[in-house]
């Protein structure tokens, strides 16, 4: 049954994104995944990005005295209490590189070069790890490849040709893990968080070769840095995709089915400027009759030279808000699946038609908010704000636009 009244489907809202996340984290797919397909002899783990710890925990559980070590790379601001004992844990940056982010690239060689030839490789793989885990090759130092993850990041590019710049500075990206196996078996468990047909663009792909195409236009700098980069010759290692962008949109479609009203999963990826979608979904929700639309992928958000505090899922929430002002039955929901939407530790935002009015009394305009990229700041004063901290995924941004019938 549908749920009624505005505080409780704002609410309903959130109950439907966290248990969406909780179906799918990392460590409830992994488990699911080893128990059809158990190791009955010795191997060894590699977790890398914002579920690497999620996904180790889920190894561990089900792998029991075949796992032999593991080593996780995780982000700063999550605890590795709940590890294994039996697990190396390093901390890394995020979404910049950082001292820790060098050690953990160094690590991650070093425990690559320690692994016997005949007890395999399980390699649990999700996004954030592009900046957890770092090394330069040779001819780059680690200060240039800050500057670019620092350009990239502020660049407006989609995530695709971020990471085709990336794979071209990297000793642990395109493919420069799999050539370090040495004939060591290996496959790879992923929560995808990239365009579908794009795997190797998530973590900038490791143990696949690197993506194809032109690179993007880069400033002179950053093209100097890339030279004459060749990718020399990838083994072909086996890739699981455990969940991704669609595997959320019809989770999220299931967990909506007794509301009385239609659930359209919009089979698209959302790309492209964050405020730009923002408007589009919002108007695209508002022409539809009454129903739940459920949509997912990676935005962007070209950052001015002096930023405020948002990320892209509030900075489209905000977009979508200026749009339905005034409107009593549509509400909208932007959130990332890892609980994280830009610097400031919110997760996104749900938006309704007196979202613009509330926000108002703030220090800004909803207009100056998306200019600055300020717009965590006029969410934080509307009161639309989600904050849940880090989930255990990471499989895209979701957004859920709701229209009510009319009264």
């Amino acid at each position: 049954m549908m749920p009624g009244g505005a505080i409780t489907l704002r609410a309903e809202l959130m109950k439907v994104y966290r248990q969406a996340v909780d179906r799918l984290s990392g460590r409830r797919q992994v488990a699911e995944f080893l128990f059809d397909h158990p190791f009955n002899s010795p191997f060894h783990v590699l977790a890398v990005g914002k579920a690497a710890l999620s996904m180790a925990e889920g190894a561990h559980e089900v792998g029991g005295d075949c796992l032999r070590s593991g080593l996780v790379i995780h982000p700063l601001q999550q605890s590795a209490e709940q590890a294994p004992d039996s697990f190396t844990t390093l901390p890394a940056e995020h979404p910049l590189p950082g001292p820790g982010s060098f050690r953990a690239g160094k690590a991650v060689l070093d425990f690559m070069d320690s692994l016997p030839l005949d007890e395999p490789l399980l390699v649990l793989l999700s996004g954030g790890g592009s900046s957890l885990m770092e090394a330069p090759r040779k001819g780059v130092s680690e200060q240039d490849l800050h500057a670019v993850h620092e350009w990239l990041l502020g660049s407006g590019l989609d995530i695709v040709d971020v990471n085709r710049v990336r794979q071209c500075l990297s000793a642990v990206k395109g493919g420069a893990l799999a050539r370090r196996l040495n004939g060591c078996p290996a496959q790879v468990l992923c929560l995808s968080d990239v365009p579908p047909g794009q795997l190797p663009a998530l973590a900038s792909g490791p143990f696949l070769p690197p993506l194809g195409g032109s690179l993007p236009p880069l400033p002179d700098w950053i093209s100097v840095l890339v030279g004459d980069y060749r990718s020399d010759a990838t083994a072909a290692i086996r890739h699981h995709l455990l969940a991704d962008a669609a595997t959320l949109r019809n989770q999220v479609a299931a967990m909506c089915e007794d509301w009385d009203l239609p659930v359209r999963v919009m089979d698209e990826w959302l790309e492209g400027d964050a405020a730009d979608v923002g408007r589009r979904l919002a108007e695209t929700v508002l022409e539809a009759p009454p129903g739940i639309h459920v949509w997912s992928g990676e935005t962007t958000v070209t950052l001015p030279q002096a930023s405020g505090q948002g990320g892209r899922c509030q900075q489209l929430a905000l977009a979508a808000a200026e749009r339905l002002e005034g409107q009593s039955n549509v509400y909208f929901l932007a959130c990332g699946s890892d609980g994280l939407d830009g610097p400031s530790g919110d997760a996104g935002a749900v938006v309704d038609g007196e979202t613009v009015a509330r926000g108002s009394s703030g220090e800004l305009t909803a207009e100056d908010a998306l200019d600055w990229a300020d717009a965590g700041r006029f969410l934080g004063a509307a009161g639309d704000l989600v904050h849940i901290g880090p989930t255990e995924t990471n499989i895209n941004d979701l957004i859920i636009g709701l229209k009510l019938p009319s009264r």
